[in-house]
């Protein structure tokens, strides 16, 4: 029998896949969350498992408590704000503004986030120093379990739809004539 944690890899490496066939010649996708997130959307919805995009706001714990000097930032994350200058910005240009992007199983109250393997890399790349446990390759997890990870995600239902709107056009971008070019 395969357990719960083997089906959870088993669809994450599904959204690997889907996010290869799809994206793999587009590096200049900067949501990389939030294509992850639609590549989880299709590995999900071939298993029939309803499952919902989620946007907003997300922090992960950088620094253990015991190691926080009271100085250094201790959380990185991106926080949805569409009312700063630089978010105005990004969504006049049609781009997704600071925002973070994962899956929920709502009747299970789950959090489903493929990208958090890319996190350290990220807050490194901003110059902060990562001295908690790596974050996991993906994170799948009730929302009850969050704060045993240091994490924090909020959706917002205006960010939702936002960034909804932004993957229906990467879909039609990238997805639909990829799939369309397999049916002939």
């Amino acid at each position: 029998m395969t357990s719960y944690e083997e089906i959870k890899r088993e669809v994450y490496l599904a959204a690997m896949e889907a996010k290869q066939e799809f994206f793999a010649e587009r590096d200049d996708i900067k949501s990389d969350c939030l294509v992850w997130a639609m590549c989880g959307i299709v590995a999900l919805r071939t298993m029939r498992v309803p499952v919902v995009l989620q946007a907003g706001t997300m922090q992960w714990r950088i620094v253990p408590e015991d190691k926080d000097d009271g100085e250094m930032a201790t959380h990185f994350g991106y926080q949805w704000d569409p009312g700063s200058p630089m978010s105005e910005l990004s969504m006049r240009f049609g781009n997704l503004p600071e925002i973070h992007c994962w899956l929920g199983i709502v009747q299970s109250q789950e959090v489903i986030d493929f990208s958090t393997g890319s996190l350290k890399w990220h807050a490194e790349g901003l110059g902060l120093r990562w001295l908690a446990p790596d974050p996991p390759e993906f994170l799948w997890c009730g929302v009850e379990d969050l704060p045993r990870f240091g994490a924090s995600y909020i959706p917002n239902r205006d960010a939702t739809l936002y960034a909804a709107s932004i993957a229906n056009k990467l879909a039609q971008t990238y997805v639909s004539p990829k799939l369309a070019a397999r049916a002939r």
